[in-house]
């Protein structure tokens, strides 16, 4: 009799989860300004882009018009639903943030338990640990966007592709499940990043000579962007979302250090930057060295699915930015060691001493490496809560007093969409269309450009972060700089000072009273400057810095 498997090591997993985030939450929400704040201003992209579904029926941030402001296609639309059903729209991304990371270690545990049937309880508790920690779900949790969403679908899309592929229908033959399929359709509707693990597993199935099923899936995977490109031609927009124009890696082969970029160089760098991947894929192509099989089978389908996932995303996507864009090959890479690389702790019978050597360099490396990583997400989680406090949510509550029915420009867009009526200009251009379409145009994207584009908008104040030298060179010479605050950090941007401009002259001494205002409920660590009147310059701090770029490209 086949002995039950005990659902403990997960319910305790999910306990210590629930406990940290807690406690988490505990902490930042008896701090100013009293509730939930999320760790990221993209979260309030998606929620403004959610309220207006809800209300308008518009992929807009305002109540009409097209916005392709959002990375994922499906997360606003779960949002937007919640809106419906009545639930407290600020609080979904934490809810479902919370249930989705508690599925996920369901998924892990499920695959395992077929995986590894001889691991016990308490080492499962330790693996989903491990999981929860280093991938690391708390980080994600509070950043309030849709990447909790994407790691569980990616895992839950990965154990089904593997194991399927041994199950076979009545006559014999194996067919893309239905739900396999859906999976596949799920995946790049949460975000486009899906497309690393479609595209392997395409290229398993064609090994395995199942075109019309490698067919299948590529066509499953492509009905949601299809579906984007003809609503947004629809409404004059372009096929792709602006993120990912703005954001993507597009090759250009036009010097030598470019050509050795797109042939490998890329990846390379990404992965010096996020060194527990590069110790998953080190982990991985050692166990498939060892691997002696014609044909994959499921353990090495999924090795082979996040080896050629992580090399796509590290050549062709991002890493970092508050430990989100590699979230999902952390899980999905530690899988792989269960599955396709049992034997790699124990190693082959008889194996010399430096296979052995090489190989315990890579479980120390990954071993400190997810180390450092789960460390450094539970203590960035409330600095960055911090600076969205003191950098944006201050800003939005300046234009929700003063300006809230103005045309403000921004560059960072989120809390100001979702707290305020005003009208927002996007100088990066993710909200707006205008910066995407200089771009392209022969004319490019510079301070002229920018002083009609807002000119011809009626614009009247600016606030912009011009510690970042893409903002600081598109900023017109015309406009008056009325004030900065300077802030001690941002862990996530590195932008460490924001500035506010009236758009024409007329308009600095009400900006300046409106900052009057709002400056004795600023925090005492925001150092404030004003530079209006011109001849006045003073400070709220000694030794304030020069008025210098700094910070690097996002």
């Amino acid at each position: 009799m086949k002995r039950p498997i005990s659902p403990g090591p997960v319910i305790a997993a999910s306990a210590v989860l629930l406990a940290s985030v807690g406690t988490l939450a505990s902490i930042l929400w008896q701090r100013p300004p009293g509730g939930l704040l999320y760790a990221l201003d993209d979260a309030y992209i998606h929620l403004s882009l959610a309220r207006n579904l809800s209300s308008h029926g518009a992929w807009s941030l305002s109540g009409d018009g097209w916005n392709p402001v959002a990375s994922s296609l499906l997360w606003p639309w779960i949002l937007a639903l919640w809106d419906r059903l009545g639930g407290p729209l600020v609080w979904a991304p934490f809810i479902l943030g919370i249930c989705l990371s508690v599925c996920l270690l369901v998924f892990c545990d499920r695959f395992v338990r077929r995986a590894a049937p001889s691991l016990g309880a308490f080492t499962r508790f330790a693996f989903l640990l491990l999981v929860a920690a280093a991938t690391p779900l708390p980080a994600l949790i509070f950043s309030g966007l849709d990447h909790v969403l994407q790691v569980a679908v990616v895992v839950l899309f990965a154990a089904e592709f593997s194991t399927s592929l041994e199950t076979r229908d009545a006559d014999g033959r194996w067919r893309v499940p239905v739900h396999l399929l859906a999976l596949a359709v799920l995946m790049t509707a949460v975000r486009y990043e899906g497309f690393s693990l479609i595209l392997p597993a395409v290229l398993i199935l064609a090994w395995r000579r199942r075109f019309a099923d490698a067919l299948t899936v590529a066509i499953g995977a492509l009905v949601p962007p299809a579906v984007y490109a003809v609503a947004a031609s629809r409404h004059g927009g372009g096929w792709i979302p602006n993120p990912l124009l703005l954001k993507a890696y597009h090759p250009s082969l036009g010097s030598g250090i470019e050509v050795v970029k797109f042939l490998g160089g890329r990846a390379i760098k990404n992965a010096l930057v996020a060194p527990h991947i590069l110790a998953l894929v080190l982990a991985a192509l050692l166990s498939l060295a060892r691997t002696r099989k014609e044909r994959p089978g499921s353990d090495v389908c999924l090795g082979l699915l996040f080896l050629g996932s992580a090399l796509l995303h590290l050549q062709f996507g991002s890493v970092g930015w508050f430990f989100r864009y590699e979230a999902y090959l952390v899980p999905l890479g530690l899988l792989s060691v269960v599955a396709f690389g049992r034997g790699f702790v124990r190693g082959a019978p008889g194996e010399g001493w430096r296979p052995r050597l090489g190989r315990t360099a890579i479980v120390l490396l990954l071993a400190m490496t997810l180390a450092v990583r789960s460390v450094q997400a539970i203590v960035a989680i409330p600095a960055a809560v911090a600076d969205r406090y003191r950098k944006h949510w201050f800003a939005a509550e300046l234009i929700r007093r003063s300006f809230n029915g103005s045309v403000v420009v921004l560059n960072d867009i989120g809390l100001a969409s979702f707290q305020t009526r005003a009208r927002i200009l996007d100088l990066y251009g993710l909200g707006s269309e205008e910066p995407n379409r200089y771009r392209h145009s022969s004319r490019g994207y510079g301070p002229e450009q920018v002083a009609e584009w807002v000119g011809r908008a009626g614009g009247e104040i600016a606030i912009l972060e011009a510690g970042w030298p893409f903002v600081a060179r598109l900023v017109p010479p015309e406009w008056t700089l009325v004030a900065e605050w300077k802030f001690p950090r941002d862990v996530v941007f590195h932008d460490d000072r924001i500035e506010f401009y009236a758009i024409s002259r007329g308009l600095a001494p009400s900006l300046a009273d409106s900052l009057a205002r709002i400056d004795r409920d600023l925090p005492p660590e925001i150092e404030r400057r004003m530079f209006w009147p011109g001849d006045r310059s003073e400070s709220t701090k000694a030794g304030s810095a020069e008025r210098k770029p700094s910070g690097e490209a996002r």
